[in-house]
């Protein structure tokens, strides 16, 4: 945490965390900072979706992790607060392949997740395979009503593949459990 003039003012470590995939940063009117990104481990296959409730002070409050369904590699792309006590998450699942996709084909669901700041659980509320069965979401925003809208890419059925995606654009109820509008 730094100040205006770039001062630092608190830092810490997150045990676990991965350099896998992206991290984002969300923070919610009290100041505390929310670290989402991924974690690995001796348990896990691949990476999981992981967060941590940082306090304005620097200490770790909390974390959390998810896998998916598949068990494979989870990544959280991007997180936003939302109006009711919960940082919304977007990413992708690895639903298909061995977890070295960089040489092995392999597909992937867009995922939200949303983690309770109060409980500090985290669950994954839904997820989105495209059209022809490949998609992920990698920016998301919380309107004031709760509304969540999601920005990614999924498969197009006519030129399905890994290299053949199209700008998605999807807006999920405030529950995060279905859509609301789209996708777009």
């Amino acid at each position: 945490k730094f100040d205006t003039s770039n001062f630092l003012l608190s830092s810490t470590t997150l045990p676990g965390a991965s350099g896998d995939g992206d991290w984002s940063v969300a923070v919610d009117a009290a100041g505390n900072a929310y670290a989402v990104g991924a974690a690995s481990g001796a348990a896990t296959v691949g990476s999981d979706v992981v967060i941590y409730k940082v306090a304005p002070a620097g200490g770790i409050l909390s974390s959390a992790t998810a896998n998916g369904p598949f068990g494979n590699n989870d990544y959280a792309l991007d997180s936003s607060t939302g109006p009711s006590s919960t940082v919304c998450i977007a990413g992708t699942m690895q639903k298909t392949g061995p977890e070295d996709c960089d040489s092995n084909p392999c597909t992937h669901a867009a995922a939200l997740w949303k983690f309770d700041t109060g409980t500090g659980v985290l669950v994954r509320t839904t997820d989105y395979y495209g059209p022809s069965g490949d998609a992920m979401w990698s920016a998301i925003d919380v309107a004031p009503n709760g509304d969540i809208w999601t920005i990614g890419h999924s498969s197009n059925a006519a030129n399905g593949g890994k290299e053949k995606l199209a700008l998605t654009l999807a807006k999920y109820n405030a529950a995060g459990t279905g859509f609301a509008a789209g996708p777009f």
